[in-house]
């Protein structure tokens, strides 16, 4: 995890790249395939843009599974809407 800060961001951007280092099926290493960037709120940390970073395996197989950041898994559930993510209750519509 790394943090920065830009000047056209109002808010701290935090790097969130997927920890593995192998693949989980063949063991090969695996390289940075993209990174999507993505506002986040939460109780604990307050908002923030956070940059996910996923990881593919190096051999190219598609079938091999892209990795992500289980940190960032742990904070913000991957499709839940803006205010799901600040407090954890679904608005309505």
């Amino acid at each position: 995890m790394r943090a920065t800060a830009r000047t056209q961001e109002p808010i701290p951007c935090i790097d969130f790249v997927a920890e593995a280092e192998r693949c989980p099926l063949c063991g090969k290493a695996v390289q940075a395939q993209k990174s999507k960037r993505r506002r986040v709120v939460t109780v604990a940390a307050g908002a923030f843009v956070a940059r996910k970073i996923r990881k593919c395996c190096s051999s190219g197989d598609s079938s091999h599974p892209v990795l992500v950041s289980e940190k960032l898994s742990g904070l913000v559930p991957a499709q839940q809407g803006a205010c799901e993510m600040s407090c954890g209750v679904k608005c309505p519509a």
